[in-house]
């Protein structure tokens, strides 16, 4: 494997984990009851968070800070650069009212994130231990849990990115050019609708920084361009499925059937809804409200993914695997896999062929419940498999709302990289580093990203009291050894292996349920496992997807930060 000359962009913050204050202080008052949202509290949140910032284009600028207090001087001048919710629903509604490309009017938006230590640098009294409350993921940092969430270590590592092209960037119109290793205090988040566009504005944010921080690295997305828009690499409709949240009506009009009513405090902190952790199985409804600290009101807690994924390998996959059965096409056994056919309509509406016009349609596309797929005795999970990404991700009725009401998140993500080279140079291994720069947006990290990867995701017993068991999710799944896990009969890698995903759709509900070939990617030896001309298991079949010594979605790094409001980026983080 060819050494990266890549600079280590250490997405990680890594500290020592501090026990939580008991209380409030002079200097850490504590919020009183949580109130709902109003319309004008959208000036004082970040823009990504409730309504998502427009974006063709996108670059996330990692930072260290050089300077305490020059930085927290000149973060003055930048604060009014932040784009807010409210500015960021102007923006979408003066887009819709040109919707040809010649009048489009040139927008971007800014927001900032911290680290927790980036916080400790900025005010170490201020910011003290117990912010994101038990288990303090965000005081940790995603590092040094990226093993309890199955991660493989070593695709961390950038030495291991053989495929990082920065050259890339600067034909998509970024500006690229890493100069050093390190930590990271923060992210700026700078979207608009091209390249050019996104850099103009990042210029006039590191004009005003100046010297008072250095680049760690930097990550570029952009929306896939034609046809593929709104599609992640994989070629799936992207996006489709965000909770809906209490307190925007008047302004982001009714919720959409199936969408999900949740509480603000389910992403914001110090809102209705922002409950406290659960200590054993009760659900987040009954339990009363977290203590925030101030400096925390109408803040959110980020997870950042940076996520390869191995499209050729997917694709040779699927047409391979489906060979298997004549029953289970490329595009079906594709879309049992994510619970979606590319387009974005769901599985469990529309089971046995694509319908794009339920994709586009909004009142019908999210409106679904998972609760007509156990009718068929035989073949419990015949419309959508329960390892399934979208039934593994948001198991709508298959908990009790009192749960799926507060685990929720917002996600916003975007992916990077190339599309396939269509002159089919990638025809069976990939040559170019591309996948999905994910964001997700949650008042706490453990009922949000954490549980959906670690716990769902991740978990082959869920969804739970299923039978067949479900296995893991075929997509997001991670499934590396963890050595963190403290029943050590658990601690080895998992196999990958999910249920149901060739038990082919049947309109008579006839179909048994099929124990040999109900996995995503074979085991080796499995009788169900394509075959050479000599008889013995395709390896690579067999090995890369049944030993999971590759997985078609790779975790290449990521962290936690804070996303302060308006208001605490004044009070507390700027001077």
């Amino acid at each position: 494997m060819a050494e990266s000359t890549q600079p280590t962009p250490n997405l990680s913050t890594s500290t020592d984990s501090q026990q939580p204050l008991a209380g409030g202080s002079a200097n850490q008052p504590l919020l009183p009851p949580h109130p709902a949202l109003a319309v004008a509290d959208l000036k004082n949140i970040q823009g990504d968070v409730i309504v998502g910032l427009p974006k063709k284009a996108q670059k996330f600028f990692f930072f260290t800070i050089a300077d305490v207090d020059t930085f927290r001087k000149r973060l003055v001048s930048v604060i009014p650069l932040i784009t807010t919710c409210l500015q960021t629903y102007e923006n979408r509604q003066a887009i819709r009212k040109r919707p040809r490309k010649e009048d489009r009017l040139h927008m971007s938006g800014v927001n900032i994130a911290f680290s927790w230590r980036g916080l400790q640098k900025i005010d170490k009294d201020l910011f003290q231990g117990g912010a994101s409350k038990d288990p303090q993921l965000f005081e940790k940092g995603m590092r040094a849990t990226r093993q309890s969430l199955r991660d493989n270590p070593d695709n961390w590592d950038p030495k291991n990115w053989e495929l990082f092209d920065p050259a890339l960037d600067k034909k998509q119109g970024f500006d690229v050019a890493p100069d050093g290793a390190g930590q990271i205090d923060g992210v700026f988040n700078i979207a608009g609708e091209e390249g050019p566009r996104v850099e103009s504005e990042w210029a006039k944010v590191a004009a005003t920084l100046g010297d008072s921080i250095n680049q760690a690295f930097v990550l570029n997305g952009a929306v896939r361009k034609g046809p593929e828009a709104g599609h992640e690499h994989f070629g799936y409709m992207d996006g489709i499925s965000q909770p809906f949240i209490l307190g925007t009506e008047d302004l982001l009009g009714p919720s959409l059937p199936g969408q999900g009513e949740v509480e603000p405090g389910v992403i914001l902190l110090g809102r209705k809804g922002d409950k406290i952790e659960s200590q054993g199985p009760s659900p987040a409804a009954d339990l009363p409200e977290q203590e925030r600290f101030a400096w925390q009101k109408d803040g959110t807690f980020m997870a950042f993914r940076y996520l390869r994924q191995k499209v050729p390998e997917f694709d040779n996959f699927l047409a391979r695997a489906a060979s298997v059965d004549p029953r289970v096409s490329k595009d079906l056994l594709g879309a049992r896999m994510v619970g979606r056919w590319k387009s974005g309509a769901p599985l469990d509406i529309a089971p046995f062929q694509d319908d794009r016009s339920l994709a586009a349609n909004k009142d019908e596309n999210n409106n679904f419940q998972f609760e007509d797929n156990d009718s068929i005795t035989s073949n419990p999970h015949s419309r959508c498999p329960f390892a399934a990404h979208i039934r593994k991700t948001r198991p709508r009725k298959d908990l009790d709302p009192k749960f799926m009401d507060f685990e929720r998140v917002l996600r916003r993500g975007i992916p990077y990289g190339p599309g396939l080279d269509p002159k089919g140079s990638e025809s069976k291994v990939s040559k170019a580093d591309r996948g999905l720069l994910f964001v997700s947006y949650q008042s706490h990290l453990s009922r949000g990203f954490e549980l959906m990867q670690k716990t769902w995701a991740n978990n082959p017993d869920f969804i739970f009291r299923k039978d067949p068991n479900p296995g893991l999710d075929p997509i997001i799944g991670q499934s590396h050894a963890d050595p963190t896990e403290t029943d050590v009969t658990k601690q080895g890698a998992k196999l990958r292996q999910s249920t149901g995903l060739f038990s082919a759709n049947a309109k008579d509900g006839t179909n048994e349920k099929d124990e040999t070939t109900g996995v995503a990617g074979f085991k080796l030896g499995d009788k169900g496992a394509p075959k050479d001309a000599d008889g013995t298991d395709k390896d690579e079949l067999g090995e890369e997807q049944g030993e999971a010594k590759h997985e078609w979605v790779e975790s290449r790094g990521g962290e936690y930060f804070f996303v302060p409001s308006l208001s605490s980026l004044l009070q507390y983080i700027a001077l």
